[in-house]
Order: C-alpha cells, then sequence, then structure tokens
C-alpha cells in the first residue's frame, strides 16, 4: 500500500474517528515540503515540512489530520488542524484545534496545539504551547 494506494489501514490508536485519504506507506520515504488538504497517515518518513489544510481553511469545510503511526517518522514541522502521534516527529507541530500524543511517541521540538492529550510514557524535548486564552499560534 503507497503513497497513492485506495486502501484505507487503521488509524492511529489514538483517534479512530479520522478518515485518511492520503498515505506514505511503511518502507517509503518522501523528501521535500508535503501539502494537502486531505488527512494525511504517515507510516514510512516524511523529511521536510507538512502543510495541512487548517483552521484558517476551516470556513471551506478543511480540517485535515495528520497522524504519524508507530513506524513513523517526520523531521520537519507540521501545520495541521489536528495532529496524533504515535512514532517520531523532529521538528515543530502547530495544531490550530488539538494534538495527541499517544504512549511511546517521540517529539523533539515545540507543541502549540488549541488541546492537547498526553499518553504517558512520552519523550518530549521542547516547549508545550497552548493557543487558548487568546494566545496567537504561531506560522499558522
Amino acid at each position: 500500500m503507497g503513497l497513492f494506494s485506495r486502501q484505507k489501514p487503521k488509524p492511529p490508536p489514538a483517534n479512530n474517528l479520522e478518515t485518511f485519504h492520503s498515505f506514505v506507506d511503511k518502507g517509503s520515504t518522501v523528501r521535500g515540503r508535503f501539502i494537502t488538504e486531505v488527512s494525511l497517515r504517515v507510516d514510512g518518513t516524511i523529511e521536510g515540512d507538512i502543510e495541512a489544510a487548517s483552521a484558517r481553511d476551516a470556513s471551506l469545510g478543511h480540517q485535515a489530520c495528520v497522524a504519524i503511526s508507530e513506524t513513523g517518522t517526520v523531521i520537519g514541522d507540521i501545520h495541521a488542524y489536528r495532529v496524533l502521534v504515535a512514532g517520531k516527529v523532529e521538528g515543530h507541530i502547530y495544531a490550530t484545534e488539538l494534538v495527541v500524543l499517544n504512549a511511546g511517541s517521540v517529539v523533539k521540538g515545540d507543541v502549540t496545539y488549541g488541546q492537547i492529550k498526553l499518553e504517558q510514557p512520552i519523550n518530549h524535548i521542547g516547549m508545550l504551547i497552548s493557543r487558548g486564552n487568546g494566545v496567537e499560534a504561531i506560522n499558522l
């Protein structure tokens, strides 16, 4: 099952309410900026920033999620409406609505979020920055 496969794998354990239309399969590596208007599941590796439709596009009905499974790695920043991490992220996360860091996840970078769910144990090096109470996220 590759990047353009029509089969849908099981969603990451953090949230089975998401529907994914774009995939990077285990064993695959994508290098460069990844821009999508639909939810993305990463089972392989992305070396570059990910920009998914976010709250700025919510008025158009776009609320894309980026999910990194246990086998997934992202080396770059992630901008999305919702971000679910069970694997590894080396970069900053900017989520308009929700960030979920599953047990065993590794995040090396700042996390900016509307809401956050942490399942212990996680390995996080960086700041947790809430968008709540009038705090505006940077670079969204």
